[in-house]
């Protein structure tokens, strides 16, 4: 285990060890404490960027005026919340690890990070209050959610991000997320899926056509055919 820790990091190697579904043997695997290596990383860098936007008081006023994908990344996520509830309370530490993974990688970081740029960057966007609210509120959830299986990097984090917000000294001190069935909307996650379809539409297109992501369009047509 020291070596493993030396090489990598504790962690990536919790990682590992919550990665094998309940009554099942774990056998040591290179490639899946590498994939946590990853995953901490890529927190890391989510983190670092949100970090430029984050404001305490739009963060914990529940009463910003919110976008269709603000709408539904808040949804996703509270339905995500009473997921891993369950999943821990039964002890499948890997369901809850799988489900926290998925909802952070494709729906925080590589969606609505995207969608929510724009207004992010843009200190005059009506908008802007909503998706900072919705960010740090995410940001601060997923990292709640991943805090039983990496607890050093969440806290990392959490420390000069969230103390102020939050008056914890420590994320591993901070109340557990809990369901606010407000959040749930389901309309809100129909529209938010077919957004996501599109941007990975525009950003197939782009690819097989050699444009740069970070192009803009000089127009967009859709059709439901």
């Amino acid at each position: 285990p020291l070596e493993m820790l030396e090489r990598y990091s504790a962690d990536a190697v919790r990682y590992w060890a919550a990665s094998t579904a309940l009554g099942k043997d774990a056998i040591i695997n290179d490639e899946k404490i590498l994939a946590g290596t990853k995953v901490v990383t890529k927190i890391w860098n989510v983190a670092r960027f949100s970090s430029r936007f984050l404001d305490k008081h739009l963060e914990m006023n529940a009463n910003q005026p919110l976008s269709p994908a603000d709408r539904w990344l808040l949804s996703k996520l509270h339905r995500l919340i009473g997921r891993v509830t369950e999943n821990f309370a039964k002890y499948d530490y890997a369901a809850a690890k799988n489900e926290t993974e998925i909802f952070f990688w494709n729906d925080l970081a590589d969606n609505y990070l995207e969608m929510a740029k724009r207004r992010l960057y843009d200190e005059s966007d009506l908008g802007r209050n909503g998706a900072v609210f919705t960010l740090g509120n995410a940001l601060r959830t997923v990292l709640k959610l991943f805090a039983p299986i990496l607890p050093h990097i969440t806290d990392e984090i959490y420390q000069p991000l969230f103390v102020e917000t939050e008056g914890f000294t420590s994320i591993h001190l901070s109340p557990w997320p809990v369901v606010n069935p407000e959040r749930v909307d389901a309309k809100a996650e129909e529209f938010g899926a077919t957004l996501v379809d599109i941007a990975t539409a525009v950003r197939r297109y782009k690819s097989e056509e050699g444009i740069s992501l970070g192009t803009e369009m000089a127009a967009l047509v859709l059709s439901s055919i």
